[in-house]
């Protein structure tokens, strides 16, 4: 769910289509597939965030440095620059993916 609120800013209207289909509403958003993903996460009982997987809050801007540096991803919908990312995985640190819906709307 937190790439699709990363990318929801320039693929909304694409995001919206796959909310409809997916969830069976033709008035439904993306922000509402990505809050739809983010509850069928905890519902398969995957970890909700980082923090769960054992990721320590001191190794994101490290993470955010090495995304950067060996994986740029030129194609993405949205461009990654270390501050996007760096919010990014603070969001998913804590598990927020509302948090991460309200932070990429605006960026």
């Amino acid at each position: 769910p937190y790439t699709m609120a990363f990318n929801q800013s320039v693929l909304s209207d694409r995001l919206g289509v796959a909310a409809g289909h997916v969830l069976g509403n033709t008035g439904a958003t993306g922000e509402d597939l990505t809050l739809w993903v983010g509850d069928l996460v905890n519902a398969m009982g995957m970890p909700p965030s980082l923090q769960d997987i054992g990721i320590h809050e001191n190794d994101l801007a490290a993470m955010a440095d090495e995304c950067i540096d060996k994986y740029p991803r030129p194609t993405n919908p949205t461009p990654i620059t270390k501050g996007r990312l760096k919010l990014l995985y603070e969001k998913m640190y804590g598990g927020d993916v509302k948090g991460s819906i309200d932070a990429f709307r605006s960026t």
